[in-house]
């Protein structure tokens, strides 16, 4: 994603702009509205809604589906989000015993 905005724009990203690629994983057409409108993004052309990344990226999404319960991007946007969330946590358990 990083490489295909820096292309689309013909320059580097900003450390800010940078913190806003990511790439989504919405079950609702309303929540990809959203991320697309949501602060410095918004302000990206490549990202803009009705840019072809754009629609690219919302091809893509879960919400095209009709099983997008086991969409693929989904369960991995759920399973990063649960090793993100969990390995501080153990990370932390596991000082004290040291």
């Amino acid at each position: 994603m990083y490489a295909e905005v820096e292309h689309l724009l013909q320059r580097r990203l900003t450390d800010q702009e940078a913190r806003s690629i990511e790439m989504p994983a919405c079950t609702e057409p309303v929540r990809f509205d959203t991320w697309l409108a949501h602060g410095r993004r918004s302000r990206l052309a490549p990202l803009a809604a009705g840019a072809v990344l754009a629609e690219r990226i919302r091809a893509l999404q879960p919400f095209q589906r009709r099983d997008f319960d086991d969409h693929p991007l989904r369960l991995l946007a759920e399973h990063t989000n649960l090793a993100k969330h969990r390995t501080p946590a153990v990370a932390a358990t596991r000082l004290g015993a040291v």
